[in-house]
């Protein structure tokens, strides 16, 4: 088998350890796949996906980096690096990320829902609900995106508590 076979293999395997749960057996098969070929952009999204979903924000920022510099025009990259910035409290450099995966893809309604709660969090409610009226206006594909993206049951509309 080819090591370009061998990669896609691993990757699969590591995904599917992702979806079983098995955090750390997928950051171990993404490491493999990035070894065996270091431009394998996704590996770079995936573990970084993974390490985010352990809470090792470095980790995860620093794949989100290696990601964006092979895929520069990709906006769920910038989304997720931003995720990552915005649980570490980087709540400016978050909301630079959002406003370029906005950039890259206007419709792209779970940046402008992260880019809300950034800046909920930050302290400026009223572009947070600007950002969460636009997430609403792109309509219920989005939500549903965005939920089934961070594995989030729907429980209802999205607004800023009081």
């Amino acid at each position: 088998m080819s090591n370009s076979s061998n990669a896609k293999k691993r990757f699969e395997e590591g995904t599917n350890a992702f979806i079983s749960g098995d955090l750390n057996d997928s950051v171990t098969a993404f490491s493999e796949v990035i070894q065996m070929d270091p431009d394998f952009s996704l590996a770079y999204a995936s573990r970084g996906t993974a390490y985010l979903n352990q809470h090792k924000l470095n980790l995860a920022i620093e794949d989100f980096d290696k990601f964006i510099r092979l895929k520069p025009k990709d906006a769920k990259a910038y989304h997720m690096r931003g995720l990552a910035r915005m649980e570490s409290g980087d709540q400016n450099n978050a909301i630079a990320d959002f406003n370029k995966a906005i950039e890259l893809n206007p419709g792209y309604g779970v940046a402008y829902f992260s880019r809300g709660r950034a800046y909920a969090q930050a302290g400026d409610k009223q572009q947070a609900e600007q950002d969460l009226e636009m997430a609403n206006s792109l309509g219920k594909k989005i939500k549903d995106e965005f939920m089934k993206e961070h594995n989030i049951p729907w429980t209802g509309e999205m607004h800023l508590e009081e």
